[in-house]
């Protein structure tokens, strides 16, 4: 699997190591890959995230309470179980991201992107935990385009 998981990071498949990453676990152990010809850019880990020597976590973002998540496109991510209690999600996209099981108590809303009705043919649209009012929260919904 971590071979797999290199493989899709190298070749800029974000959206699919990030679905295998979720997959395998808390912890990701990368520790021994080659990841020197990886295009890390916008590149989500966590805390229990296992990298190479020398690998520069700058141009990546991480994802524990409190994390800087402005601006950041979250667009179709599936933040099962992820840990945003006090991270500012200002302006971020989350258009199409599935936030049910997310833990966001004390997040920063103010301005992120949402939407109600699928913005592509096979898309989704952002999903909350029960009783959350993202109008409420500060975000604003964005509507398909013709």
């Amino acid at each position: 699997m971590k071979q797999k998981l290199v493989a899709l990071i190298k070749a800029g498949h974000t959206k699919q190591a990030e679905e295998l990453w979720k997959s395998l676990g808390e912890t990701v152990d990368l520790s021994g890959a080659d990841l020197s010809s990886a295009d890390l850019t916008d590149a989500i880990y966590n805390d229990q995230t296992r990298w190479p020597d020398g690998v520069d976590l700058a141009p990546m973002h991480r994802v524990a309470p409190d994390a800087d998540l402005q601006r950041l496109n979250l667009s179709g991510a599936s933040l099962f179980k992820e840990n945003r209690r006090h991270a500012n999600l200002s302006h971020a996209n989350l258009t199409g991201a599935d936030l049910r099981t997310a833990f966001i108590t004390g997040a920063v809303w103010t301005g992120a992107q949402y939407n109600t009705t699928p913005l592509t043919p096979n898309g989704q649209p952002t999903r909350f935990p029960p009783g959350f009012d993202p109008q409420a929260a500060g975000m604003v919904p964005i509507a398909p385009t013709a």
